[in-house]
């Protein structure tokens, strides 16, 4: 038997990339701590430090960090090998695919750590010292090489994982989906992590990134976006809705980018059910719907900030996926269940302390949601959209005589 071999091989190569992870994973953050070893080193040299202890301390921080990065490497090789033997074998691979997706996830997530401490240190060691000239020579230098391979160690082994799960998961989507929680969860953290701002990341006025990690961000949300794809291609509705709607409070929480790619990736599935998938998920599409519309209340500060509106605006854009899928009774039964979440108790107490008697727009920020929908759907649908609409005339009379009475 040709697969045999390759079997077995798999397997050797699970168990040393288990043994690899433990090892890496006894080093928290090392490839993130040379920044900050970098900088205590230049500290001492201020201080008076002699020149024979700084050129120590810079020998004995470079080999750790080295040694880790040498480690990721060959973790990033011993997945690219798993996943094409995976692809090779097919369901022959499922006794090692439970650990080996728990390798790779293990080492995810704790990459995505370092990447996000190396993104603020590394500005911050490139930048650090102002007008001391020789130690704006010392960041630049040494130490800024070592934090660059090690940003770039963790991108390979990322970028690794990401092609290792879209080469799995095409070869046997059935069996990758008790992990598709993990996988949604761990990326689109990944994904919001990467998508930060400088602003965001804290970083002071006239310190900005280097253009080498900005470029290596966006190559990764790239193929972090081209992963999610696959999954939401490739995974049977019926197995992968189920997951979205388990997931989809915590997955919101990660933030503006993490959630428009969700809502995208959510409209990406919607798009592709045919009718028995449609009639055997309804139930948990319609809470899914109600999870996204309530992203404005839940997490976007009523739409303060323009993050929140590209949030708004790929929900809608989901949510308008689904119901094109819908026969014109599907559609109406959806949009009064929406309706019923729409007017539900006022959580935000938006109401209180008005006029006793004076009309109420109930929950103004799942009303703004609802509407924003609404009109995206209108625009879809046209003329045809005028029969499913006609409930909801009453209630839009309603909000603007609330409105006219503020």
């Amino acid at each position: 038997d040709w697969a045999e071999p390759l079997t077995e091989t798999l397997q050797e190569l699970t168990d040393l990339s288990g043994a690899l992870k433990d090892h890496i994973c006894e080093q928290p953050q090392a490839a993130a701590a040379v920044v900050v070893e970098g900088s205590s080193a230049r500290k001492k040299k201020r201080s008076g430090s002699s020149g024979d202890l700084s050129t120590a301390s810079s020998a004995n921080n470079s080999g750790a960090p080295a040694s880790i990065n040498q480690e990721l490497k060959l973790a990033a090789s011993l997945f690219l090998c798993c996943g094409t033997i995976v692809k090779a074998v097919g369901p022959r691979a499922l006794q090692q695919l439970g650990p080996l997706l728990d390798h790779m996830l293990t080492l995810m997530t704790r990459e995505k750590e370092a990447l996000e401490l190396l993104s603020k240190q590394v500005v911050v060691t490139v930048e650090e010292g102002g007008n001391d000239d020789d130690e704006k020579e010392s960041a630049d230098g040494d130490d800024t090489r070592m934090a660059a391979a090690s940003f770039k160690a963790s991108v390979l082994l990322l970028r690794s994982v990401l092609a290792s799960f879209v080469g799995i998961v095409s070869e046997i989507p059935s069996f990758a989906h008790p992990h598709l929680r993990r996988i949604l969860s761990t990326s689109l953290s990944l994904r919001s992590g990467l998508s930060l701002s400088d602003e965001e990341l804290g970083l002071t006025s006239g310190v900005a990134s280097a253009p080498w990690l900005r470029s290596s961000k966006n190559v990764l949300v790239g193929e972090i976006d081209s992963c999610l794809s696959v999954v939401a291609e490739k995974i049977p509705p019926r197995l992968a809705i189920p997951s979205f709607l388990e997931a989809a409070p915590s997955l919101l929480s990660y933030g503006h980018s993490g959630a428009a790619r969700l809502a995208s990736l959510l409209g990406e599935v919607w798009g592709s059910l045919d009718r028995a998938a449609i009639l055997s998920s309804m139930v948990h599409n319609g809470t899914l719907c109600a999870y996204l519309l309530d992203y404005r209340r839940v997490h976007g500060k009523n739409g303060a900030d323009s993050g929140s509106l590209q949030v708004e605006r790929a929900v809608s854009s989901a949510v308008v996926s689904l119901c094109l899928k819908l026969t014109e009774g599907e559609l109406k039964a959806l949009l009064a269940r929406l309706a019923e979440w729409r007017d539900s108790t006022n959580v935000d107490g938006e109401t209180e302390g008005r006029d006793a008697g004076a009309p109420s727009l109930g929950n103004t920020s799942r009303g703004v949601a609802y509407y924003r929908f609404l009109a995206t759907l209108g625009d879809k649908l046209q003329a045809l959209f005028c029969p499913s609409l006609g409930p909801y005339w009453q209630h839009i009379i309603n909000c603007l005589a609330a409105l006219a009475s503020y």
